[in-house]
């Protein structure tokens, strides 16, 4: 082999090796998708001393006729967590007027159970018995249901360009900054957490007012040496 065959040689090995490389560098990479955080509402119950919160989570709903009004119906479920070291904390500057729906106790879900099973089996006799009567009816109320479905559609329009108009206001809606040391108890909140279940991002929605802040203070001192009590007599 003359000379320069053997560099043309060596110059296709060095590709193949350059070659094999780079696909055993690609194979170790990792590629990580970044999932969207969910954005959770709820009311804080309590103000620990290291500064964390006690928050009862639940469903939020806005109102669809007025932004400025929602309901807020409690799961029962707590959480309680520290802040992050870079949160964010925001507050409205036109604050929302929220309904709180207190979550039911388990007796009383029980019993509201028995209770809609009890009504189900009459609604269903009842049914039974007017069945005939809605079959004579069937024609009128079809041809009822044609009608309004044309106007549904209309409807259903005008619904859409008033969700678009909703949102706009929604992005639109100011904030400012805020200490987390303002928070208290009784203020309604949505907030997200990361990775290592810190909350990092937190908007105050709607704030409580002076007397419930207090009353609802005074009722966890009240607990807390109730508590302290009890520790001490069984002591």
């Amino acid at each position: 082999m003359n000379i320069r065959g053997l560099g043309m040689a060596l110059s296709l090995t060095s590709v193949c090796a350059f070659a094999e490389e780079e696909m055993d560098a690609q194979e170790d990479v990792v590629i990580v998708e970044k999932t969207e955080e969910e954005e959770l509402t709820g009311r804080i119950e309590s103000i620990n001393d290291d500064g964390s919160l006690v928050i009862s989570v639940g469903d939020w709903e806005d109102d669809a006729s007025d932004e400025s009004i929602g309901t807020l119906t409690l799961s029962g479920e707590e959480i309680e967590a520290a802040f992050a070291d870079d949160i964010s904390a925001v507050s409205l500057i036109d604050y929302k007027t929220i309904t709180v729906v207190e979550a039911e106790a388990e007796e009383d879900t029980d019993a509201a159970e028995d209770s809609d099973t009890e009504e189900e089996a009459a609604n269903t006799d009842t049914a039974e018995e007017s069945t005939d009567s809605e079959v004579a009816d069937t024609a009128d109320e079809d041809a009822e249901a044609a009608d309004a479905d044309v106007s549904d559609e209309d409807a259903e329009g005008e619904d859409t360009d008033a969700e678009s108009t909703d949102t706009e206001e929604t992005e639109s809606l100011e904030t400012e900054e805020i200490a987390t040391s303002d928070l208290q108890i009784g203020d309604i909140i949505t907030f997200t957490m990361n990775e290592d279940g810190a909350i990092d991002t937190i908007t105050l929605i709607s704030a409580a007012s002076d007397e419930e802040a207090d009353a609802e203070e005074s009722a966890d001192t009240a607990e807390e040496e109730a508590d302290d009590a009890e520790s001490d007599g069984e002591a």
